[in-house]
């Protein structure tokens, strides 16, 4: 990244300074239609709306919804969706104002998180995230797509229930899973991908549906929770032309297909860094 970015700089110089945030005490209920504008974590901040606590994700409320062990915290409680987010945030290893570029490249590397809040007296003062660094790739790399991408990656198929997608999800830590047709066989030519699967995207479902408080007993196929209008790449393209289209399209991951529409991997903003390092 060397190429793209004075390492030297400061890390804040890079960040988002226009953070949607939320505070401790709001209710999960509250905080969703927040996830649904765009946003796939939120830091969250103390009752008094100054010290930063950590951070909430898509994810953190699929698991507290069913999906993961923080549903034992929903099922052992009243509150149900006014339940305080405070009670199911991550931790996060939050940057400070003096890091560099390249103490915060490293920092993502260790920590191996796409979102690190920069904090100054204890409050926020900027959000970076991994498509900070790679939106400053500006011209060809010599780095084909095939290289840096994930190869095999994890999938769902069309038929499975929206609550085998949030499990696999967030048991495995994805922010995001292909959904291919065609028969079960990795690796089989038939795997043509369908769409793509995001935490955000299952919430969007359960809300439309009305079911937030019923993931458990959601048996409603992938499919009808997907995006089917999938932004994608070959493999003989330069990483170069994937930032291009994640910036075009506002998206952080490309499937990466063959002629035929097979999904042959998938290529992240965090394979990007790591291409690029």
């Amino acid at each position: 990244m060397e190429k793209y970015l004075d390492p030297g700089a400061p890390a804040l110089s890079i960040s988002s300074k226009a953070i949607l945030h939320c505070r401790e005490d709001q209710p999960v209920g509250d905080v969703i239609p927040l996830m649904l504008q765009n946003h796939r974590r939120l830091p969250v901040i103390s009752q008094t709306g100054k010290y930063f606590r950590g951070v909430v994700s898509s994810s953190d409320i699929l698991d507290f919804l069913g999906a993961g062990e923080k549903y034992l915290i929903y099922r052992t409680r009243f509150d149900g969706l006014a339940m305080p987010v405070g009670r199911i945030i991550s931790q996060a290893a939050p940057l400070a104002e003096n890091h560099t570029i390249l103490e915060a490249l490293r920092h993502f590397r260790l920590h191996g998180k796409g979102f690190h809040p920069v904090l100054e007296n204890r409050k926020i003062a900027g959000v970076v995230t991994e498509w900070d660094f790679v939106k400053h790739i500006n011209k060809p790399t010599g780095v084909k797509v095939s290289e840096a991408m994930t190869q095999k990656p994890v999938f769902l198929r069309e038929h499975d229930t929206v609550l085998e997608a949030g499990k696999a999800m967030v048991r495995g830590g994805y922010r995001r899973l292909p959904v291919v047709s065609g028969p079960s066989k990795k690796g089989s030519a038939q795997q043509r991908l369908a769409g793509i699967a995001t935490p955000r995207d299952i919430l969007r479902h359960l809300s439309r549906a009305k079911r937030l408080g019923r993931l458990p007993r959601e048996r409603t196929p992938v499919s009808h929770a997907m995006n089917p209008h999938v932004i994608t790449i070959t493999p003989e393209k330069d990483v170069y032309e994937a930032v291009m289209l994640m910036g075009a399209h506002r998206v952080n991951c490309l499937p990466v297909v063959n002629q035929h529409n097979g999904l042959a991997g998938i290529i992240t903003e965090k394979d990007i860094l790591d291409a690029m390092h």
